[in-house]
């Protein structure tokens, strides 16, 4: 739920500083944050099992890993647009929350689990 809250915020900042009027200078910091971080972290899944700066490394490699495919497809495509590249990655975005989130993670399992022969056929 936070991860959702959090991407929300920053995709928010990113459309703001695409279509709203603002000064020039203040457009990149508000779209930089989710340039890094949007779908990467969307797409980062059992982030409990990674300390933090893998999981900081994980989400920038993804996030641009994903900007570069979307951004030679507009390029080989010869549609270039930012407002077309944004809807795209906003979209990928969405689709890496909607298929990684709200999943529960399974617990380690208890000791008759552990103890249990496994079960043969013949």
């Amino acid at each position: 739920m936070l991860r959702a809250l959090i991407l929300f915020a920053l995709a928010g900042a990113a459309i703001a500083a695409d279509y709203a009027e603002m000064p020039a200078a203040t457009r990149p910091l508000l779209a930089l944050p989710f340039l890094l971080a949007g779908p990467g972290l969307a797409w980062l899944n059992r982030s409990r099992d990674l300390t933090i700066p893998v999981s900081a490394a994980i989400v920038v490699g993804l996030s641009l890993a994903v900007e570069t495919v979307i951004g030679t497809i507009l390029l080989l495509c010869g549609f270039w647009s930012p407002q077309v590249g944004l809807g795209m990655l906003l979209a990928i975005t969405v689709a890496g929350l909607l298929c990684s989130g709200n999943r529960k993670t399974i617990g380690p399992a208890s000791s008759a689990e552990q103890t249990a022969e496994p079960l043969t056929t013949t």
